[in-house]
């Protein structure tokens, strides 16, 4: 598929410099769109910034991948209430994972 147009939805600077990941919207002249999510990196002033690698999403495949993003987001804060549910129980802290709740994201 020819690229005719694309969006930057969100770019994500890492801890790194030099280091980001965008998030691009991609159309081809038929109307049909895809979203990449492109890893890249700063290439100087004369190359600017340039796409490592990428991962095509098909429409189908957002949902879940957002699904799977919230999950993750959630994990600190799931691990960190267990953690205290525990302490008030009197168990080990620092044994939590068979105690963590599962938490279901928005879908798309």
């Amino acid at each position: 598929m020819q690229i005719a147009q694309e969006y930057t939805v969100n770019t994500v600077y890492a801890s790194t410099d030099g280091e980001r990941t965008a998030v691009v919207v991609c159309t081809n002249d038929a109307g049909d769109s895809h979203i990449e999510v492109r890893q890249q990196s700063w290439g100087g002033d004369r190359v600017g910034w340039f796409t490592q690698s990428s991962i095509r999403l098909a429409a189908d495949q957002l949902a879940p991948m957002r699904q799977a993003l919230g999950q993750a987001g959630a994990m600190p804060q799931m691990v960190a209430e267990s953690k205290k549910e525990r302490r008030i129980a009197g168990e080990r802290p620092d044994v939590f994972a068979s105690h963590l709740k599962v938490w279901q994201a928005e879908s798309a």
